[in-house]
């Protein structure tokens, strides 16, 4: 049986030698050249804007000023909506039907400790002055905003509290006062000043979120019921349980009484923050239901 060959036949490269090698690869044109101009453009581009930022470098603030945090009305998202719309918008439950769920023992001893969403100061002697707005520190790392409340109350001045109940079956709460064992600075450095009188807590008829710098004492909410008349010592620890609901908020307001109810003097301040177990502090913890 005989078989075809087909013989391959290689043709050689020509050499940029080669005076055909033009004819074979055709006819390519003269390669591009950049302007000179142009290079130098861009060279003289890339200087100027390099003294620029060294220039608004120098001239920037230095890292350690004072920011004041936006606020909460005025401050517009890319959308034209305030912080406070957004936090006005429905919250719906994530647990859809979990109450008809079959428990197959009791709840499980749990909880949490629920750090205050406002500490704000209003004044009975300035009833329109409202709190200023937050301040962060500049940083080499950007602006930090310290979690520091204030909780005051003397003649004139007493202080809103407001938190929101958290998480789906913890809907048993316990607010709490915890004091430290000594008048050592609190958080913030400040010292813990306590008052020789009792302090008032007063519950306030409002669910919405407050914001400090748009609330004062005229524009604060009516008080409600008196949860309670306390006589804060050094160490000392008060509590006040009560059902709550998830995602509901909580409004309080801590006071002095009137002077014709107790002559002695009241003055009450600390600062705290959002560290566990650390006192002086207003908290509220929740326990588990379910």
């Amino acid at each position: 049986m005989f078989f075809n060959k087909r013989v391959i036949k290689y043709q050689q490269l020509a050499s940029d030698s080669d005076d055909g090698a033009q004819s074979q690869l055709g006819d390519v044109g003269p390669a591009s050249r950049i302007s000179p101009y142009l290079s130098t453009g861009a060279l003289l581009l890339c200087l100027l804007c390099t003294v620029v930022n060294v220039v608004l470098f120098q001239l920037a603030p230095p890292a350690t000023g004072r920011y004041s945090f936006p606020s909460s009305t005025t401050f517009l998202t890319s959308r034209g909506v305030s912080r406070k719309d957004l936090d006005n918008l429905r919250r719906p439950s994530q647990f859809v039907g979990f109450e008809n769920l079959r428990r197959v023992g009791p709840p499980a001893a749990k909880s949490f400790v629920n750090f205050p969403l406002l500490l704000a100061q209003v004044d009975s002697s300035m009833p329109k002055q409202k709190s200023a707005p937050y301040t962060g520190v500049r940083t080499d790392i950007g602006t930090i905003y310290p979690e520091l409340g204030r909780v005051v109350a003397s003649k004139s001045v007493s202080t809103v509290v407001q938190f929101r109940a958290l998480d789906y079956g913890m809907e048993l709460c316990e607010l709490r006062i915890a004091l430290s064992a000594n008048a050592s600075v609190s958080a913030g450095n400040r010292p813990l000043v306590l008052p020789l009188s009792h302090v008032e807590i007063f519950s306030l008829d409002y669910g919405k979120p407050l914001h400090a710098d748009s609330i004062s004492y005229s524009s604060r909410p009516p008080r409600g019921d008196k949860i309670a008349d306390i006589v804060l010592d050094y160490g000392s620890v008060w509590t006040h349980r009560f059902e709550c609901q998830m995602d509901h908020l909580y409004t309080f307001e801590v006071a002095c009484p009137l002077q014709s109810q107790d002559p002695k003097p009241c003055e009450l301040a600390w600062e705290q923050d959002k560290e566990h177990d650390s006192v002086p502090a207003f908290t509220m913890v929740q326990y588990s239901t379910i």
